[in-house]
C-alpha cells in the first residue's frame, strides 16, 4: 500500500511540476498556442489531484487513523485536494460568468495563484516525506 501512495503522489504533483514548466515553456515561446493547451492541460491536471487525493487522503486515514489529523503531510494534502477541486468545480464557473475583462484577469490571476500554492505545497510534501 506504501508503494501505491508514492506513485500517487510522484504522479499527480509531477502532473503539476510537468504542466507547469510545460505551460511557461510554451508562454516563452507562443502565446497564441498557450491557452489551447491550457484549456486542456489544467482541468486535466485538476481532476487527477481530485481523484488522486482522495486516494492519498484515505491512505493517510488508513494508516494512521485520526493521528493522521495531526501530521503534516496530512493537512498538505487536504490543501492541495482543495485547491484542485476550487480549479476543477469554482473557477471554471466563475470565469464563464464574468463578462468584464478586469474581473476575468482577476478570476484568472486567483486560479494561477491557487495552482502555484498547490505545487509549492506538492514539492514540501515531498520534501517532508524524505
Amino acid at each position: 500500500m506504501e508503494s501505491a501512495r508514492k506513485v500517487a503522489e510522484t504522479v499527480w504533483i509531477g502532473a503539476l511540476i510537468f504542466i507547469a514548466a510545460f505551460m511557461s515553456w510554451t508562454m516563452w515561446h507562443d502565446r497564441g498556442v498557450g491557452p489551447l493547451f491550457a484549456q486542456h492541460l489544467f482541468p486535466a491536471a485538476s481532476f487527477t489531484g481530485m481523484v488522486l487525493g482522495v486516494f492519498l487522503l484515505f491512505h493517510q486515514l488508513w494508516a494512521l487513523g485520526f493521528r493522521s489529523l495531526q501530521t503534516l503531510p496530512f493537512w498538505i494534502l487536504l490543501l492541495m485536494w482543495l485547491f484542485a477541486i476550487a480549479i476543477w468545480i469554482g473557477l471554471p464557473r466563475l470565469l464563464g460568468m464574468v463578462g468584464v475583462h478586469a474581473a476575468f484577469a482577476a478570476w484568472h490571476g486567483l486560479g494561477m495563484l491557487l495552482y502555484l500554492l498547490q505545487c509549492i505545497l506538492g514539492i514540501v510534501l515531498v520534501v517532508q516525506r524524505r
